[in-house]
C-alpha cells in the first residue's frame, strides 16, 4: 500500500497530466497510455493510484468543480461590497488568466462527458444548481425590488452569458464588450422591475348624486 502523502502527490501528478492532455487533445482523444506518458510512469502504475479512465474522469471532475465552488463562495463577499453590481459583473466576465480559462476547458470537455458517466453527471448538475442558487441569493440581496422569479431568471441569463464568454475566449471573438452590455442590460430591468398592467378603475357615483338624464331632464322641464 502507498504511502499517504506518495498517494496525493502521485494523483495530483496524473491529475496534471490528464489536464494537459485533455486540453491538447480534447477528453475523446486522451488515453491512459498518453497521460501516462504525458506523466512520466507506466501506465499500470498510473492504474494503481487513480484506477480506469471512468475513476480518472470523475477525480478531474471533483478537482475542477472544487476550484469553481470556491469562486461561487467569493458572491457572498459581492452582496456587502461598496459596488456589487461591477463586482457581479467582474465575478462573471473576468479579465481572462491562462489557468481559469484551461480549467474551463476541461470543464467543457466534462460536460460532453457526462451523458455517458451517471456520478460526472450528478456532480455537474449539483454544482450547476448550487452556481444559480448563489447567483439567485446574491441578485435578491443587490435588487432588493425585484421578485424571486425575476432573480432566478436573471441567474439563469447570466449564468449562459458567463458560460459562452469562457467558450469564446479561446476562439478570440472579442465580444466581451458586448456580453458585458447584456449582461449590464440584464441586470438594469431589475432596478426598476416592470410593474403589472392594471384595468383602469371606473370611478364611483355617489349615492345622493342623481343619475345624468334624470339631471338634463330637469333641465329641459320634462318632469314640470
Amino acid at each position: 500500500m502507498p504511502r499517504p502523502k506518495l498517494v496525493d502527490y502521485r494523483k495530483q501528478q496524473i491529475l496534471d497530466a490528464f489536464a494537459r492532455s485533455i486540453v491538447q487533445h480534447g477528453i475523446g482523444g486522451t488515453t491512459l497510455e498518453k497521460i501516462a506518458e504525458s506523466a512520466g510512469m507506466r501506465r499500470s502504475i498510473l492504474r494503481h493510484y487513480v484506477g480506469n479512465r471512468g475513476d480518472l474522469i470523475e477525480e478531474m471532475a471533483n478537482r475542477i468543480l472544487d476550484r469553481f465552488d470556491r469562486r461561487i463562495d467569493e458572491l457572498k463577499s459581492i452582496e456587502t461590497g461598496s459596488n456589487p453590481v461591477e463586482e457581479l459583473l467582474e465575478w462573471l466576465i473576468p479579465v481572462e488568466s491562462a489557468q481559469s480559462q484551461e480549467e474551463f476547458t476541461i470543464f467543457d470537455a466534462l460536460v460532453s462527458e457526462a451523458g455517458r458517466h451517471p456520478n460526472l453527471d450528478r456532480l455537474i448538475r449539483r454544482h450547476l444548481e448550487r452556481m444559480l442558487d448563489g447567483m439567485t441569493r446574491t441578485i435578491a440581496e443587490v435588487f432588493a425590488g425585484a421578485t424571486n422569479g425575476q432573480c432566478r431568471d436573471a441567474a439563469v441569463s447570466l449564468a449562459a452569458l458567463s458560460y459562452a464568454f469562457h467558450q469564446w475566449t479561446p476562439l478570440q471573438l472579442n465580444q466581451d464588450d458586448s456580453l458585458r452590455r447584456t449582461a449590464e442590460s440584464i441586470l438594469a430591468s431589475l432596478a426598476a422591475p416592470r410593474k403589472p398592467r392594471l384595468r383602469p378603475v371606473v370611478a364611483k357615483r355617489e349615492e345622493s348624486e342623481p343619475p345624468r338624464a334624470f339631471q338634463e331632464e330637469s333641465e329641459i322641464g320634462i318632469n314640470d
